[in-house]
């Protein structure tokens, strides 16, 4: 009697198991998510419930044997069904567009014979066909210009913008600055440290703008020079006006003329001076043209490769030598260019260029009085 309610107590289970189980086609997708491709490689791996089933039909769990039974059943529906799952079937798509060589190129899937009697690949023939999907070193390196050069740029007006800014200090450095008052009427300053700072940035944008343009202004001068300011006689040559101003020199007058401590005009003029070889040199002179009025206001900034400066007064006798380091400053004011005069002699070796900025203001209404002067007829007796 226990063994035939044992026996009628499991048959009415297995009713409601089957009912349980009941395979079909949307319950067998959801539990399976089976893909049909060939390649296990490129197959979605299964859901963790079917590995679970899967492990407990080779005997690792118990599970009764109806379930068992139509989980097999499920998975040979799937099997037979082409068409697969809507979840799994975009994420083939999209790892099968991946693989194309081609955009838009899409590769078919192999039916389910194929599957079925494809063998599984070895370790040679994945070996090879991992090779033959890595990218070439040409391809990569390919693919990095590409990249680059969708990225976007600057425009021109930027990149010139950015190569030409140079940020001056908020003021000078002025460590072994001496000031030398000559005759009670003349001022010489000189700040051996006044722009170093930027003193190499400066020099490589003048060397790169304006020494092409630069000219010898006589021919016994090797020296050559470019002109910025109203028209000017220099030595009896006049130099054409050209107000046109460089912007790192611009900067560096408009320094002068609001961050220092000096008493200076603001310049309107200044001589580029290049001496590109030891030879290159100015003899003693003054800088009195009628253009400069009575009492002119001289400021010499020196970039680049160094060399002495030196004054003297007019009886000959030397007064100063000053090295003209990097971004220094030499000023002279007052009545010295009508007491002393001053030079750069030649040097027996030089490192590179020496580049002077000699501001001054200059009034070209003066020359032309002083002309008028010597042209007025003489009134007769």
């Amino acid at each position: 009697m226990a063994a035939n309610r044992a026996s009628a107590k499991k048959m009415d289970c297995r009713p409601s198991l089957e009912h349980r189980y009941r395979p079909n086609e949307a319950y067998g997708r959801q539990l399976l998510g089976l893909t049909p491709t060939a390649e296990p490689s490129t197959a979605s791996p299964p859901p963790a419930g079917l590995m679970r089933a899967r492990r407990s039909l080779e005997g690792r769990h118990s599970i009764s044997p109806p379930a068992g039974e139509l989980l097999r059943n499920a998975e040979e529906i799937l099997r037979e069904n082409e068409q697969l799952p809507e979840a799994a079937g975009a994420e083939a798509e999209q790892r099968m567009s991946l693989d194309c060589d081609e955009p838009g190129q899409t590769s078919a899937l192999p039916s389910n014979e194929a599957a079925a009697t494809t063998e599984p690949p070895t370790a040679e023939s994945s070996e090879l066909s991992a090779a033959a999907a890595a990218p070439t070193s040409e391809e990569r390196q390919q693919s990095a210009a590409d990249q680059a050069s969708t990225l976007p740029k600057p425009p021109a007006e930027q990149l010139d913008a950015d190569i030409s800014q140079i940020i001056f200090p908020d003021e000078p450095d002025l460590t072994d600055c001496q000031q030398t008052i000559y005759a009670s009427d003349s001022t010489i300053i000189y700040a051996p440290k006044f722009l170093s700072e930027v003193a190499d940035q400066v020099y490589e944008r003048l060397i790169t703008d304006l020494l092409p343009q630069a000219f010898q202004h006589r021919p016994s001068e090797q020296r050559r020079v470019y002109w910025i300011g109203p028209s000017y006689t220099y030595s009896g040559v006049e130099l054409k006006e050209n107000l046109d101003w460089h912007q790192v020199i611009e900067d560096i007058r408009d320094f002068i003329y609001h961050d220092t401590q000096f008493d200076v005009p603001k310049f309107n003029s200044v001589l580029v001076n290049f001496y590109t070889e030891p030879g290159d040199r100015i003899p003693w002179h003054s800088d009195d043209e009628d253009e400069l009025g009575d009492r002119p206001t001289i400021a010499t900034v020196s970039f680049g490769a160094e060399r002495l400066f030196m004054l003297r007064r007019r009886d000959g006798n030397v007064t100063h030598r000053f090295p003209t380091l990097p971004g220094s400053l030499i000023l002279m004011a007052g009545n010295c260019q009508k007491r002393l005069q001053h030079q750069v002699p030649a040097a027996h070796s030089q490192n590179g260029v020496r580049i002077s900025l000699t501001f001054r203001v200059t009034k070209p209404e003066l020359r032309r009085k002083r002309l008028c002067r010597m042209t007025r007829p003489t009134a007769s007796r």
